[in-house]
């Protein structure tokens, strides 16, 4: 058995690959779909959307097999990264490279493999899209065009789901920032409010409730209006989110 070398950009693949958020993630219905097409264009058993990191490779879809991923070493796909193209095994039994491979000598007993290469924009191939028969067999041209481009709308479920993810790990980054902003205020010496730009009360500290005579939270959801007597009300300069701190309270000897 040969045993696949990392490409020379191996370092920014990896890299890309992890950048991506993708690796061990849930089933993807979308996923799951193009991965059940190309073993239905191809006439194959097997089909998987194969990622290559520095060690395994993983399934992110199957059709055909139980596991959820493999050694590297034994990954066809790994061979595939040095590949422009589909990279075509017609025959694992007549191939040096692949004969006495585990994966050809047991379950699930490879004799044919085809591998579309998974191709981001700059250029990095994060794995395959596959096909794997138990019989040794080519492809004919349209199965090998219809590959090519089911590829390509696997690499864009994947931009999809970096998106989604990026989107939500920015949101989770801001919901814990303003969590530690809640209890800094909170933790506050001196009453302390924050308005959103309706005037509307949205946040205020126990000390804010305490001086105004007013029970916790009582005073979220209100109109900044309501703590500002009625001369100064003219005064009050707009609807903007800010911050308003009580006055300390004075001794009245």
């Amino acid at each position: 058995m040969k045993i696949p070398q990392p490409p020379n950009n191996e370092k920014q693949r990896i890299a890309a690959l992890l950048a991506l958020g993708i690796l061990d993630t849930p089933q993807d219905p979308q996923f799951d779909d193009l991965t059940r097409l190309a073993a239905n264009i191809c006439q194959t058993p097997i089909a998987l959307v194969s990622l290559i990191d520095s060690s395994r490779q993983w399934f992110k879809a199957k059709v055909g097999v139980n596991v959820c991923e493999t050694p590297r070493d034994w990954a066809f796909c790994a061979h595939a990264l040095h590949e422009n193209d589909i990279f075509i095994v017609p025959h694992t039994l007549h191939d040096d490279r692949f004969v006495d491979n585990p994966l050809v000598t047991s379950e699930p007993h490879i004799r044919f493999y085809a591998g579309a290469p998974l191709r981001t924009k700059d250029g990095q191939v994060l794995g395959t899209l596959c096909v794997i028969d138990q019989q040794p067999r080519e492809l004919e041209s349209v199965q090998y065009e219809s590959l090519r481009m089911l590829a390509k709308q696997v690499i864009s479920q994947i931009e999809r789901h970096h998106f989604e993810y990026a989107q939500n790990k920015h949101i989770h980054t801001a919901e814990k920032a303003e969590e530690k902003f809640r209890l800094v205020i909170e933790a506050a010496p001196s009453g302390m409010i924050m308005i959103d730009d309706q005037g509307t009360i949205v946040l205020a500290n126990a000390m804010m409730c305490e001086q105004f005579g007013y029970m916790p939270d009582a005073l979220l959801g209100q109109s900044i209006e309501t703590l500002i007597p009625d001369r100064f009300r003219p005064q009050h300069p707009g609807h903007r989110t800010t911050f308003f701190a009580a006055p300390e309270p004075r001794s009245m000897g």
